[in-house]
Protein backbone atom coordinates (compact mmCIF):
# COMPACT_ATOMS: atom_id res chain seq x y z
CA UNK A 1 0.00 0.00 0.00
CA UNK A 2 1.44 3.51 -0.89
CA UNK A 3 2.20 5.75 1.58
CA UNK A 4 0.11 8.81 2.03
CA UNK A 5 1.13 12.20 2.31
CA UNK A 6 0.95 13.87 5.65
CA UNK A 7 0.34 17.07 4.34
CA UNK A 8 -2.82 18.35 6.01
CA UNK A 9 -4.90 21.60 6.46
CA UNK A 10 -6.94 22.63 9.15
CA UNK A 11 -10.27 20.65 9.56
CA UNK A 12 -9.76 18.62 6.22
CA UNK A 13 -7.26 16.53 3.63
CA UNK A 14 -5.30 18.51 1.35
CA UNK A 15 -6.15 18.50 -1.86
CA UNK A 16 -4.46 15.56 -3.91
CA UNK A 17 -3.17 15.74 -7.37
CA UNK A 18 -2.23 12.01 -9.08
CA UNK A 19 0.71 13.05 -11.88
CA UNK A 20 2.92 11.49 -13.77
CA UNK A 21 6.51 12.95 -13.65
CA UNK A 22 9.37 12.46 -16.30
CA UNK A 23 12.03 10.32 -14.77
CA UNK A 24 14.53 13.09 -15.21
CA UNK A 25 12.92 15.77 -13.15
CA UNK A 26 11.73 13.30 -10.13
CA UNK A 27 14.91 14.97 -8.03
CA UNK A 28 14.05 18.11 -8.94
CA UNK A 29 10.20 17.71 -8.09
CA UNK A 30 11.34 16.66 -4.65
CA UNK A 31 13.78 19.68 -4.29
CA UNK A 32 10.56 21.80 -5.25
CA UNK A 33 7.63 19.76 -3.68
CA UNK A 34 9.48 18.87 -1.13
CA UNK A 35 6.94 16.23 1.37
CA UNK A 36 3.75 17.54 -0.74
CA UNK A 37 5.51 14.54 -3.04
CA UNK A 38 4.67 11.02 -2.73
CA UNK A 39 5.96 8.24 -4.90
CA UNK A 40 2.97 5.81 -5.80
CA UNK A 41 4.80 3.01 -5.23
CA UNK A 42 7.24 1.90 -7.30
CA UNK A 43 5.08 2.14 -10.58
CA UNK A 44 6.18 3.43 -13.34
CA UNK A 45 5.27 4.02 -17.20
CA UNK A 46 7.05 5.00 -20.32
CA UNK A 47 6.40 8.17 -19.59
CA UNK A 48 7.55 8.86 -16.11
CA UNK A 49 7.18 7.92 -12.71
CA UNK A 50 3.45 8.33 -11.03
CA UNK A 51 3.12 10.28 -7.99
CA UNK A 52 0.49 12.27 -5.62
CA UNK A 53 1.61 16.09 -4.82
CA UNK A 54 -1.11 17.52 -1.92
CA UNK A 55 -1.58 20.90 -1.89
CA UNK A 56 -3.52 22.85 0.43
CA UNK A 57 -5.34 24.82 -2.06
CA UNK A 58 -6.08 23.96 -5.50
CA UNK A 59 -4.05 27.22 -6.54
CA UNK A 60 -0.64 25.14 -5.14
CA UNK A 61 -1.08 23.26 -8.58
CA UNK A 62 0.11 26.36 -10.14
CA UNK A 63 3.81 25.17 -8.51
CA UNK A 64 3.99 22.52 -10.83
CA UNK A 65 3.64 24.73 -14.12
CA UNK A 66 8.26 24.98 -14.36
CA UNK A 67 7.64 21.52 -14.87
CA UNK A 68 5.84 22.13 -17.98
CA UNK A 69 5.76 18.98 -20.27
CA UNK A 70 7.76 16.94 -17.74
CA UNK A 71 4.55 16.62 -15.40
CA UNK A 72 1.19 14.87 -16.59
CA UNK A 73 -1.83 15.48 -14.27
CA UNK A 74 -4.39 12.88 -14.30
CA UNK A 75 -6.61 14.14 -11.85
CA UNK A 76 -8.75 15.53 -9.85
CA UNK A 77 -10.70 16.60 -13.00
CA UNK A 78 -10.57 20.52 -10.75
CA UNK A 79 -7.21 20.53 -11.94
Amino acid sequence: MPRRSPYKRGHGLAIEVGATIDETQIERARRVLGRRLVRDGHEESATGRKVTISFLQLEGVRALLPFGSAVTVHGPTEV
